[in-house]
């Protein structure tokens, strides 16, 4: 005789299998719950219409004669100057390899009449006794590198030259 299975029969548990099934559905029930609190909320909008005031504004295009000059000079030295620039730094050849291009650059360019005479690579404690005695004896240097400390006392004795007036008339 074969046995028969009755598919009404209820299925026993015993202890441990009915705490891990209710285990199991627990942790269901939370990851939903996690799943949803992640959830993006829900906002209800509404459309309001207000009448706001806007003010119209128009661009036009004006044409304007004005004289041309490069952003590089003010126009206050003629372009055709035939003088020597002298300058002098304690900087050497590294340093002065940039500065010389922009140099040569700048002066072939908007003043190629313009002879520009360097004295660099001076060590650091004999420029700071030559050019003080280069000053008062006369000698015209152009521009030269200077140190903040050392400022005050070219400036005292007539030898720094304030470019307040050159840069407010650019």
């Amino acid at each position: 005789m074969s046995k028969a299975t009755n598919q009404n029969q209820v299925k026993r548990y015993n202890r441990r299998q009915f705490l891990k099934q209710v285990g199991l559905g627990g942790l269901g029930v939370a990851g939903v719950s996690i799943l949803g609190a992640c959830a993006p909320a829900v906002t209800q909008t509404q459309v309001v219409k207000e009448t706001v005031e806007v003010e119209k504004i128009v661009e036009v295009e004006k044409v304007v004669e004005v004289e041309a000059q490069s952003p590089w000079i003010t126009g206050l030295v003629p372009s055709d100057l035939d003088v020597t620039f002298n300058y002098s730094s304690w900087e050497g050849e590294g340093e002065m390899r940039k500065w010389l291009l922009h140099f040569d650059n700048f002066f072939t360019k908007f003043y190629p009449n313009v002879n520009v005479q360097g004295d660099w690579g001076i060590p650091w404690g004999d420029y700071w006794t030559k050019m003080p005695t280069q000053l008062a004896a006369g000698a015209v240097i152009d521009m030269m590198w200077m140190h903040d400390t050392r400022a005050p006392s070219f400036a005292n004795n007539g030898w720094l030259m304030p470019m307040d007036e050159l840069l407010n008339a650019y």
